[in-house]
């Protein structure tokens, strides 16, 4: 699977595949300033200081102290996204709601841009409609609006913007800040607003992410929405755990329909809570594991009507735990040693084999079997070597197929399969194009179709269903809380569909 990236211009949407080259950027600050071609003009146009914006992103309460403007660092190589302008991309999405975007482009495709080292983001909002200009004007308001300390282009500083454009101009926090100049590229900017971000606001080193109230990881409580087996939806979610601390959540289910939830409570390991068929939840959740540094949760349950719990602990790898028919819990078991792993997802299959993945970054997804007896396979087997995927997902269904979906950041969901002989597909193939999604979960039904629910910050959480011929069919909103940040799938013998989201409170 190679990265693909949307590049949005005039309303159209193109998708390009480009290298997994991925050179190490130059440390230092002996990089040498370039000028971008046409991007900047001789004339200049003086503007007065926008007002306090009225529709702004949240904004934490900062100290006096505050961030240089950004120096001009122009692109000099290929590089993955950067997180921080992911992170910019979802503070936008959660206050202005979810616009298309694009911030990777592919390194042969025009001159030198921000793009390309994943360091800035095309945010579409165009000038026709009056209702995005707006928006627009808003957000361009709250980047360059004095602050209560009297620190002009405070937003902007904090999170390190170096320019932005719109509407055929550009600011340049490195160059007469106070200033808009006239821009006079080929692309007049009216159709969105370019950010180009400097490298400490793209690794997010600048204040808006250091700030205590802003580094802290997303964590929140844990809602469950029902969909029937007619297919209808329960009109709202119920609060199954109230915890404000849960950092990570995972679902396994048993034959007669029983399922359970396995949360990662921020310094407190995991907690798991049961429901009934009927749909009766435990009072109180139990803890399993201690270890307070657990980053990760996956879980499965196999025919027999065991459990199986992987965490994932930073520095250590994977571990394995086993709830057996009695109730009672095993201690834990390493079963993968790499200490690089961020993400993991597992499924049984109906012969009760079980198919754990991990995600490396920079190497892609991996992927380890357990036979029914319980031997783990001595190594991992790479299946997939994208090297920016962040999130994965993996379901069976009753025929012995199995199905893994990867969400690659500015790209969307990529898809994957394995026939019931054990041969993985090729190539994977892109299912949702929705460069904002977060995170994905899945889950087969015993009718033979499989659900894949996606995070969209700001939006919330979207089923798609992938039919017996193996069609899939289009995304629907199952859940607008534009805080959900992480969800879980779960496909019941009974025809139920049980999607869990964790809602951020941090």
């Amino acid at each position: 699977m190679s990265p693909v990236f949307r590049t949005i211009r005039n309303g159209v949407i193109t998708v390009s595949e480009v290298s997994l080259h991925r050179p190490i950027r130059k440390t230092g600050w002996h990089r040498a300033i370039k000028l971008a071609v046409g991007l900047m003009a001789a004339c200049s146009i003086m503007t007065a200081a926008p007002p306090a914006a009225v529709a702004s992103p949240p904004t934490p309460s900062f100290p006096a102290a505050i961030d240089a403007y950004a120096a001009y660092d122009g692109q000099d190589q290929c590089l993955p996204i950067q997180k921080g302008t992911i992170g910019l991309r979802d503070l936008l999405n959660r206050a202005y709601g979810n616009h298309d975007s694009s911030i990777g482009r592919a390194c042969d495709s025009g001159g030198q841009s921000e793009h390309k080292e994943g360091r800035a983001l095309d945010y579409m909002l165009n000038i026709s409609n009056p209702a995005q200009k707006a928006d627009a004007e808003d957000i361009i308001s709250w980047l360059l609006s004095t602050d209560k300390y009297g620190n002009k282009h405070a937003m902007a500083r904090r999170l390190g913007i170096m320019y932005m454009i719109w509407n055929h101009r550009i600011w340049k926090a490195y160059e007469n800040p106070d200033t808009w100049h006239s821009y006079t590229g080929p692309n007049p900017h009216t159709d969105h607003i370019h950010f180009s971000l400097s490298w400490a606001g793209a690794t997010k080193q600048t204040s808006w992410w250091t700030s205590s109230e802003v580094s802290q990881e997303p964590r929140g409580p844990l809602f469950n929405r029902t969909r029937w087996a007619a297919g209808s939806w329960d009109a709202s979610a119920i609060k199954v755990d109230g915890s404000l601390s849960l950092t990570d959540t995972a679902v396994a289910s048993v034959p007669n329909s029983n399922m359970y939830v396995f949360n990662v409570v921020k310094g407190s390991g995991v907690w798991y809570r049961g429901r009934t068929a009927a749909g009766d939840w435990a009072a109180s959740a139990s803890q399993i594991d201690t270890n307070p540094n657990i980053a990760a949760v996956a879980a499965t349950g196999k025919n027999d009507g065991t459990l199986h719990v992987f965490t994932v602990v930073p520095g250590s790898g994977v571990w394995h735990r086993i709830r057996a028919v009695n109730g009672t819990w095993s201690s834990a078991a390493r079963v993968d040693t790499n200490p690089y792993t961020t993400a993991v997802a597992v499924t049984a299959l109906p012969n009760d084999t079980l198919a754990l993945f991990t995600v490396i970054p920079g190497s892609g997804v991996w992927t380890r079997g357990r036979t029914a007896a319980g031997v783990w396979s001595a190594s991992a087997t790479q299946i997939d070597t994208n090297p920016y995927i962040t999130s994965v997902a993996a379901t069976a269904l009753p025929d012995d197929t199995l199905h893994l979906f990867a969400v690659v950041p500015d790209s969307g969901v990529w898809y994957r399969y394995r026939t019931a002989g054990g041969v993985w597909g090729s190539s994977a193939d892109l299912i949702d194009a929705n460069s904002a999604i977060l995170s994905v979960s899945a889950a087969g039904l015993p009718d033979g179709t499989l659900h894949v629910t996606s995070v969209v910050p700001g939006s919330g959480i979207w089923d798609r269903t992938r039919k017996t011929t193996g069609a899939f069919t289009s995304a629907t909103h199952v859940d607008s809380n534009k805080e959900i940040f992480a969800t879980y799938t779960a496909g019941l013998n009974n025809g139920t569909l049980q999607v869990g989201g964790l809602v951020n409170a941090a």
